[in-house]
């Protein structure tokens, strides 16, 4: 690693946001910025934009990109790191073999390193988080989707066609429900929020659901989301605490896989795992028994992110550390 130039950038390409950090590799984020990523207009669109917010970044901090060691992303999966691009993505139309890293090299002038954004937040939480130097861990997103990182032994499981850790479209019940990208049964369709909150939403229209998470919708059906679905659980509504303890059982399902295959030490979650631990954690120790042997989720500890709200900035930055220090 070059000690004169101890400068990464992060990038954390989302279909909402973006943000770009400046950074060191011990996870020391100097300066930060977020924009919309507008990402239903295209790629083109975006590269302008964030050239854009590039510039009035290293003009008000005064920043020359001649200073960058290498930059890092963090991108929406699946995605390839050899050819540096998004494969496909659900919540990105469009922007299917986008050649990001070539893009992004041109306009920073340096080396990009790249990955999908789960295997780079399960590298964040290796190097930056409370369980740093965790050799064998696995990180579900838990967020509008359901995707995975795992390292073990250290190392990230990142597989043949960089597509390892691809979690989501694990099948637990072929007759399951089929999501927007025309998967059924999978992991994701259970436990990633974005079809939980659709597949809810549906059954009260459908069936003209009286519900509190209809009142935490604004009495608007379009308006339900996770979030609307966990402050009725708290509030022991009938019909979402029937939601969430189907969530709650195929998430268990879910990890237990993951546990029986990778025998982890520490299982997080991101999003909904932060959100609304208190409501998950201690059940999925009642119910993983079902799904895994005693020796193997025994050893395991499950708990929520430990890197909150930074880890999309850090997850950038350790994309890049890992690839450093491996080259």
């Amino acid at each position: 690693m070059n000690k004169d130039k101890p400068y990464i950038l992060g990038i954390d390409l989302g279909g909402t946001k973006t943000s770009i950090s400046l950074g060191h590799p011990d996870g020391t984020i100097i300066h930060r910025l977020r924009f919309p990523s507008d990402a239903a207009r295209g790629p083109e669109n975006w590269f302008n934009l964030f050239k854009a917010e590039l510039n009035n970044f290293c003009e008000t901090h005064h920043f020359d990109l001649k200073n960058l060691t290498a930059a890092g992303l963090s991108s929406p999966g699946p995605y390839s790191v050899a050819q540096g691009q998004i494969l496909t993505t659900p919540n990105m139309p469009g922007w299917n073999n986008v050649p990001l890293v070539k893009t992004l090299e041109e306009i920073l002038g340096c080396a990009v390193y790249s990955n999908n954004d789960a295997n780079a937040c399960a590298q964040a939480e290796a190097y930056f988080g409370e369980h740093k130097g965790c050799q064998d861990l696995v990180y579900l997103t838990a967020s509008t989707g359901m995707g995975g990182g795992i390292i073990t032994n250290g190392v990230l499981v990142q597989g043949t066609a960089d597509q390892g850790g691809e979690v989501g479209f694990i099948k637990l019940d072929p007759d399951g429900p089929i999501t927007e990208s025309g998967q059924q049964g999978t992991f994701e369709a259970y436990c990633g929020g974005k079809n939980l909150a659709d597949f809810t939403r549906r059954a009260i229209v459908e069936q003209n659901l009286s519900t509190k998470i209809l009142e935490h919708a604004q009495g608007n059906p379009e308006l339900i989301n996770v979030q609307c679905i966990v402050a009725a659980v708290r509030e022991k509504d009938p019909y979402a605490l029937e939601v969430w303890d189907q969530f709650l059982e195929r998430l268990a399902q879910g990890i237990g896989t993951l546990i029986m295959i990778f025998n982890p030490d520490w299982v997080l979650l991101g999003t909904i795992g932060i959100h609304a631990g208190d409501l998950i954690f201690d059940e999925l120790k009642q119910r993983l028994p079902r799904y895994a042997i005693p020796t193997s989720f025994e050893s395991c500890h499950i708990g929520p992110s430990t890197l909150g709200s930074d880890i999309g900035d850090l997850s950038a930055i350790a994309v890049a550390r890992a690839a450093l220090e491996n080259s």
